[in-house]
């Protein structure tokens, strides 16, 4: 959604079961026993604010998570992961952009425990 020329917003959202073969988390399904699995239910989305001063200036914010259902998973799974992050963006050339960008990672396992995992990158995309 695009409601001025100087900011977007976009976003997903998704619910299913045994997701891990769209690049959500590795957990698609737990093995309760011999011939016993089951698909392991999930949801989440995320959501993204672009602010664009210039045509070679953008700043982005981004917030995301993927919940799955506790009640499917065996001990030592992820119940829930969620992400933050800011990034600045500027085209040095035509085909040529260098990035700073700043996130977070929270990632709670079960049967409890909060893992935070920070990022500081600095990136460099040529377009082809």
């Amino acid at each position: 959604y695009k409601p001025w020329s100087k900011i977007e917003f976009t976003g997903f959202a998704f619910t299913g079961a045994n997701i891990a073969n769209v690049g959500t988390l590795r957990q698609g399904f737990s093995v309760l026993g011999p011939g016993d699995a089951i698909a392991i239910r999930s949801r989440g989305g995320w959501a993204q604010v672009a602010l664009l001063p210039t045509s070679r200036l953008s700043f982005h914010l981004i917030a995301g998570q993927q919940d799955d259902n506790d009640s499917d998973l065996r001990f030592g799974g992820i119940g829930k992961n969620q992400t933050y992050v800011g990034n600045i963006m500027y085209r040095i050339g035509p085909n040529l952009i260098v990035s700073l960008e700043r996130s977070q990672v929270r990632t709670t396992y079960l049967p409890g425990g909060l893992r935070i995992n920070n990022h500081h990158d600095l990136a460099f995309a040529y377009l082809f």
